[in-house]
């Protein structure tokens, strides 16, 4: 086997899941400042799913093979010139940043060193792959929205990867925690830590209340929501309509007229600090990782189909090592 090629997930054209594959690519070397990661496992999200299915071709262009995977877990194969803080062996979790694109689903990975944080110890790699995206969450939440103890929070998608983390943190961040999720999840958000957990299939938005902080991983339907703001309240979206993107766009954007109660539209781009905090969120116990099923590198393609079904209650997680 040649050892300067790997395995990667590619798909040569948009499509559905079906157009995933696991092919042989270079594998890369990391330049000046960065580090080559041995990846043990990543998560899918929601993001990806959008550009592989071809929803957003306008941004994401028609130069083929394409990639997926955003987070990921490991170890560092080797450190780029100029990187001391990490070192050979150290195990690593970190999400690429935006302008490089998608690319975790490989058995390699380079990414700068300050993209990546330490591991906590004891932290299993394939569980911990479900929570770099919660590094959004703690962005969105605290310094987005700025939460508040004893302040309403409304969680929408709270069964899923970012919505879990969001209830998760709320609660620790001293909220009053309402959980929209499917009927068959409520137990699950109630495990999380919501103090409220709704079918959000039975009750109408009107009907919610009001609340000073919404949360938003859904991305549909932002108007409704935003309407349930308190005076000086705040959404923050973390979501887009995987069906419309650009009226996603368009309304957060027309909503800046509208003053304090504006839609804040979030993405996250960590980088060593917000692992940090990560990290100590999970050592003083505020934050588990839930994941719902872990699948083989070769089997990428059941796991996107899975997510794209709906009802995912965590993460799905790929195991690459």
């Amino acid at each position: 086997m040649n050892d300067h090629m790997m395995k990667a997930v590619l798909y040569d054209r948009y499509g559905g899941p079906d157009v995933l594959y696991t092919g042989r690519v270079p594998r890369p070397e990391p330049a000046r400042g960065e580090v080559l990661v041995k990846v043990r496992a990543f998560s899918v999200n929601g993001g990806e799913l959008a550009v592989r299915s071809g929803r957003l071709r306008l941004l994401s262009g028609r130069t083929f093979p394409k990639r997926v995977g955003l987070d990921f877990t490991g170890e560092v194969a080797a450190p780029g010139a100029g990187v001391t803080r990490l070192a050979a062996g150290d195990r690593v979790w970190g999400v690429l940043g935006r302008t490089s694109g998608f690319g975790s689903a490989a058995e390699y990975v380079t990414v700068p060193a300050e993209r990546v944080g330490r591991l906590p110890d004891g932290l299993d790699p394939v569980d911990a792959a479900a929570l770099p995206v919660a590094t959004a969450v703690i962005t969105a939440l605290r310094d987005k929205a700025g939460l508040r103890p004893g302040e309403r929070l409304l969680v929408r998608g709270a069964a899923g990867g970012v919505g879990n983390a969001a209830v998760q943190l709320g609660r620790a961040y001293g909220a009053e925690v309402t959980a929209l999720a499917r009927a068959a999840s409520l137990d699950f958000v109630r495990g999380l830590g919501a103090h409220r957990a709704v079918d959000h299939r039975t009750v109408r938005p009107a009907e919610l209340g009001r609340f000073d902080v919404v949360l938003d991983a859904v991305g549909t339907d932002l108007r409704a929501f935003r309407h349930l703001l308190t005076p000086g309240g705040r959404m923050v979206a973390l979501a887009f309509d995987p069906k419309r993107p650009a009226a996603t766009f368009g309304y957060v954007a027309a909503s800046t007229v509208h003053g304090h109660r504006r839609v804040r539209f979030f993405s996250g781009d960590p980088k060593r600090a917000d692992f940090d905090d990560l990290a100590r969120h999970v050592a003083e116990g505020k934050l588990r990782p839930a994941v719902d099923t872990v699948f083989p590198l070769e089997e990428t393609a059941a796991a996107h189909r899975a997510l794209e079904a709906g009802g995912v209650r965590g993460k799905y997680v790929v195991r690459v090592a």
